[in-house]
């Protein structure tokens, strides 16, 4: 997959009838999955190229000057749109000026840089100050351009339609079965691994830490789940919070422990995936108390992780 970052870098004839859509794809859920599936017919249909535009942060930051939390990174959603057969990804800064632009110049732009031969619309989707340009009015302004537009339906799963909003309410109210169900895969992390202070590997449990400052997190306690390291698997027990045993408001981690892993992961970034909550994080009177808990955890875990990975899958 080719990766552009500004539409600025974009030469026109780029592209051989490129067929475009455009948004955060948060999560990368499943009414995201559906729209790629239709964008990548449609491309092929037309002996073209299939093109994603996405934004380096999440608009609120901008529009609302808040910090919302985000399901999924930049770079995890890079790699999903490669993992399902995107041609190429622009990434565009959303910034001040970008927000300011209007609808009608937003068309003119891709169509000169671009000249998309179709623009695929989720069925919430727009664009534009005041997100003016929907899907009818991406249709009508268009056509002066010959760029057709379609639009596709939501997507419910349980009676209800998939957004990345509810997922990210279920992933903090801890409802790992829900999250998963609407994004299609497991709930995840893709994040660098960063320094640590080496206290898991003096317990016999060495982790690969991930500071979580930007997701939306799950509930505090101890996760199972798994992590891939160079084409190969490993089940992973995963403790999300403060280490109470050790600090008494110590810094928010996501530490993961590979089992059977051995080597190092610093500067890594990993996907680390959560399957399964085993149990709440406590604090525990000695480091030796909390040892023997985790040997339980894990026993606990790998006799149910093969067919969790099985049930999840």
């Amino acid at each position: 997959m080719k990766i552009f970052y500004e539409l600025d870098a974009i030469t026109p004839g780029q592209f051989i009838r490129p067929v475009l859509t455009l948004g955060i794809f948060d999560g990368f859920h499943r009414g995201h999955q559906a729209l790629i599936h239709k964008l990548n017919e449609w491309a092929a249909k037309v002996e073209g190229e299939s093109v994603v535009i996405t934004f380096d942060r999440i608009p609120e930051r901008v529009l609302q000057n808040k910090e919302p939390f985000q399901i999924t990174s930049l770079p995890h959603r890079l790699l999903l749109f490669e993992n399902y057969g995107i041609n190429a990804a622009i990434v565009v800064e959303f910034n001040e000026n970008f927000a300011q632009i209007n609808a009608g110049d937003f068309i003119r732009l891709l169509a000169e840089r671009i000249s998309p031969h179709g623009i695929l619309m989720g069925f919430d989707s727009a664009f534009g100050k005041g997100r003016q340009g929907t899907a009818a009015f991406a249709r009508k302004h268009g056509e002066y351009y010959g760029i057709k537009v379609h639009e596709v339906p939501p997507l419910e799963v349980s009676g209800e339609t998939v957004s990345s909003t509810r997922i990210r309410e279920r992933i903090i109210a801890g409802d790992l079965e829900a999250a998963t169900e609407m994004l299609g895969r497991p709930v995840s992390i893709y994040g660098l691994v960063i320094k640590g202070d080496s206290r898991g590997r003096k317990l016999g449990y060495p982790t690969a830490n991930i500071d979580p400052e930007h997701y939306v997190r799950l509930p505090n306690g101890v996760y199972g789940g798994e992590v891939q390291v160079n084409r190969k698997t490993y089940p992973t027990l995963i403790n999300v919070g403060r280490r109470p045993t050790f600090e008494t408001n110590g810094r928010e981690l996501i530490e993961a422990h590979l089992v059977g892993f051995s080597g190092n992961l610093y500067s890594e970034e990993l996907l680390v995936r959560f399957f399964k909550k085993l149990r709440d994080e406590k604090a525990f009177s000695s480091a030796e108390e909390l040892v023997r808990q985790i040997d339980a955890d894990k026993e606990a875990f790998l006799k149910v992780y093969h067919s969790l990975r099985t049930s999840i899958s």
